[in-house]
């Protein structure tokens, strides 16, 4: 096997060179996302054209040829690595699992095959023909295998670019600046191929195609190791956007969503929303405050169980002051909700039974005193009283004392409707407030339901028993007053009347020339 080195022969030198020398930039630089990915492209470029000098320098036709095969090994697997790289940079895009890498490499192995067995079926090169005006100067006519690798090997190309692409529309400044420069980089084998494989290539007899690769790794090696390209804000607000526990989704101006995050994802389970769909399919409730932007709404999302979300929607304004979209984060409010509701119940209930406490009750009293008015009807409020309740205490002690209490609202509660109130004033004195009745003997015959209710034995929890009664004192609203103040002064004046009776009994307040 002959050599003779020609001018051609001094270019792919240079281009050894230049990939040896990324390739020693790139080994002492720290470590990035896609190193091995681009380390075994620059070994492939290299070893590329070692290939293609001693291929352009071999004065016979068969020494051609073997070196021709061997370049393939490097040829049909350098776009596949590139691929792999821009996959995993800056940030992974997804992992491929070993059947996925098999189906990537599986048509540069075929083809590699192909151009090594190329004698025995030429499909790979069809012929040759001699190049007398260049010095080992052969032209190489290319068969069906030739086209499959060059096809292949453009879909990876158009892969990354599309990868690059995305970069370029998500950053913005420098970074969208440094996406451009790296495509740029990208572009020398594309054209470099096709001048090749076209017959249009300026240095006849010369694969122009590993000088391009050299070019393009070096550029993109540059980037990674020098300008650092998208290594620091954009990784790291992708990181943030994708780890953090609040949701973001972005939408466009037409309400399609354009990013949305892990976060999101889960907080509006059921529903699975996706890049490209409306915000619509959240629903009408959500999807309106994304129309009306530089809003905030908390939400109780249907899931199971059913939690509580926060949006706060911010206007996407451009540099040229237009709103090109709107971004949304959620939280959930679940916790948050959950606590406020027990603040709430502690200002508004008693905390020993669970029952409605004064200042709720007169909140209901207006409630029911506003829709007295305005619909002519009647309400009735009860005062009621537990007899001899104090004993119990100081023969029993208070922890029973507390048992009785507990029974007391529970057998109140189940003995009135849903609409009605039983709140616990204090004490051992409860207050019942009866919506909608049409005279007097519509309370008392609620009063006499529940004194029976209490009249029944308690069972304690040790095994005793108590036997309790109750006084109730009664009054109508609008027939004995409209106030508060008057009507509770005339229930608890009942109240003391039932006393009088001997106890376990009611009283009603009586109208004017009446008698109780």
């Amino acid at each position: 096997m002959h050599f003779a080195f020609t001018p051609y022969s001094h270019y792919f030198l240079v281009a050894i060179l230049l990939s040896l020398t990324a390739l020693l930039v790139i080994q002492f630089r720290a470590n990035f996302p896609g190193k091995k990915w681009i380390v075994l492209a620059m070994l492939a470029i290299t070893f590329w054209n070692l290939c293609a000098m001693l291929d352009i320098s071999s004065t016979t036709l068969p020494g051609r040829i073997l070196w021709s095969k061997i370049e393939y090994l490097s040829a049909n697997t350098t776009a596949p690595l590139l691929l792999l790289f821009f996959f995993n940079y800056p940030s992974a895009l997804f992992r491929l699992k070993k059947f996925q890498y098999a189906l990537l490499f599986f048509i540069p192995v075929i083809t590699i095959a192909a151009a090594m067995t190329n004698e025995w079926h030429y499909l790979f090169w069809t012929g040759f023909t001699s190049l007398p005006a260049i010095p080992n100067g052969y032209e190489f006519h290319h068969g069906f295998f030739y086209w499959l690798a060059l096809a292949f090997n453009y879909s990876c190309g158009t892969f990354a670019f599309v990868r690059i692409a995305k970069n370029i529309v998500q950053f913005r400044g420098v970074y969208r600046l440094q996406s451009i420069t790296l495509l740029s980089v990208s572009i020398f084998p594309f054209v470099a191929g096709l001048a090749y494989s076209l017959n249009s290539n300026p240095f006849p007899g010369l694969d122009i195609l590993p000088l391009a690769f050299s070019l393009s790794g070096a550029g993109i090696v540059v980037s990674v190791a020098f300008l650092r390209l998208f290594d620091l804000v954009p990784v790291g607000r992708s990181m943030l956007v994708e780890n953090m526990q609040d949701g973001l989704i972005v939408v466009n101006q037409s309400l399609q969503i354009v990013d949305i995050n892990p976060a999101a994802r889960r907080l509006l389970e059921p529903i699975r929303l996706n890049v490209g769909e409306s915000i619509t399919k959240a629903g009408d409730v959500l999807a309106s405050h994304f129309v009306k932007t530089g809003s905030r709404i908390e939400i109780e999302w249907r899931s199971d169980p059913a939690h509580h979300l926060e949006l706060t929607t911010s206007p996407l304004i451009d540099p040229l002051g237009n709103q090109v979209g709107t971004m949304g984060i959620l939280r959930d409010i679940t916790d948050i909700c959950a606590m406020r509701q027990r603040l709430l119940d502690m200002a508004t209930h008693d905390p020993l039974t669970g029952l409605p406490n004064r200042s709720l009750f007169y909140d209901h009293f207006n409630l029911a005193l506003a829709n007295a008015r305005r619909d002519h009807k009647k309400f009735s409020i009860l005062y009621l009283d537990l007899d001899r309740y104090k004993s119990v205490n100081d023969n029993m002690g208070h922890l029973v004392g507390d048992e009785v209490l507990i029974e007391v609202a529970v057998r109140l509660r189940s003995s009135l409707r849903a609409g009605d109130t039983v709140a616990r004033f204090g004490g051992d004195e409860f207050a019942i407030l009866l919506w909608d009745i049409n005279d007097r003997s519509d309370a008392i015959q609620v009063s006499e339901k529940l004194l029976n209710a209490l009249r029944k034995p308690f069972q304690l929890i040790d095994g005793g028993q108590v036997n309790m009664s109750a006084s109730i004192g009664i009054v109508l609203c609008p027939d004995h007053g409209t106030e508060m103040r008057e009507l509770m002064k005339r229930c608890d004046e009942a109240l003391y009347r039932a006393k009088e009776k001997g106890r376990n009994t009611y009283s009603c307040t009586p109208l004017r020339n009446t008698n109780p």
